[in-house]
């Protein structure tokens, strides 16, 4: 009976074992699939690891960096923001929620991209910030698009602006000559 028991056992953590490959393999999947990056912040040793794709965006010739030669990356303002939202992310008591949009240089090439990061904070089982983890995604294009559809509705809300005009003019020189 006890030898059921074990197999029993053992059979749980293998079939545990094959989900949890399974769930890794499926996240893998929907990383690439959606191009973002993962990576990792250590509270203690102020320390980022990240993905291949993140070291790519970074320039950096590793898959780890301390914080500041990451933030040096980082212009300011926003650097201090990216710092900021650290700081309050890891503070006890907040939402161990991290969520900002940067732009950052890239170390080797000098080139810009606009990086959205988002990550939650897990603790140590007395309840500190012990690190975070999330994604990075590239969204450059988006905001490029952005900027370039606002700008196309900015003109295109000019020239109707100036045609209402024109039809104004001329429907006030028609009602002139209406009362005629």
């Amino acid at each position: 009976y006890g030898v059921m028991n074990v197999a029993n056992d053992v059979t749980q953590q293998v079939l545990a074992t094959q989900k949890l490959i399974e769930t890794r393999i499926a996240l893998s999947g929907a990383i690439e699939l959606a191009e973002l990056s993962t990576w990792s912040f250590c509270v203690k040793t102020r320390e980022i690891s990240y993905s291949e794709r993140f070291r790519e965006w970074l320039g950096l010739p590793h898959g780890k960096a301390m914080e500041e030669d990451f933030l040096e990356l980082i212009s300011e303002p926003h650097r201090y923001d990216v710092r900021q939202a650290i700081q309050v992310a890891v503070e006890t008591g907040s939402e161990g929620a991290f969520d900002i949009e940067f732009p950052l240089q890239n170390a080797s090439s000098s080139q810009i991209r606009i990086i959205h990061a988002a990550a939650r904070v897990f603790y140590d089982n007395d309840g500190n910030a012990e690190y975070l983890s999330g994604t990075a995604q590239d969204v450059t294009k988006e905001r490029k698009l952005q900027e370039e559809l606002k700008f196309k509705v900015k003109e295109r809300t000019s020239e109707l602006r100036k045609a209402n005009n024109e039809l104004e003019i001329n429907n006030q020189e028609l009602q002139q000559f209406a009362y005629i």
